[in-house]
């Protein structure tokens, strides 16, 4: 059954990949249905959330990117690159919050 899963889930990933980066085809709605696809099946596999996160990044809903990739990081604490990309999202929003608290005094 796990083999099968895993199979499934590489076939969700493929599909979401498609979905998210090619050009005229592109449709990042999809492409997260197809990554949570594939987490459902899998969920032990960091890949598939780091894919899932890039795609909300895309949407530039970086609370729920953010989310993804913590959870990716859980699963491989040694992701140097998406920890790097982590840590910058959650510094340009804490830049982002004080610069609001800054204008708005």
């Amino acid at each position: 059954m796990d083999r099968i899963n895993r199979q499934g889930s590489q076939k969700h990933l493929e599909q979401g990949k498609h979905h998210l980066y090619d050009g005229p085809d592109q449709n990042i709605e999809l492409a997260i249905a197809e990554f949570s696809k594939a987490i459902f099946l899998v969920d032990d596999d960091p890949l598939f959330y780091e894919m899932r996160g890039e795609a909300y990044l895309l949407l530039t809903d970086y609370k729920t990117a953010v989310s993804n990739f913590k959870r990716a990081l859980q699963l491989k604490p040694i992701n140097l690159p998406l920890r790097r990309k982590t840590s910058n999202i959650l510094d340009a929003e804490g830049l982002s919050r004080l610069q609001t608290r800054e204008f708005a005094d």
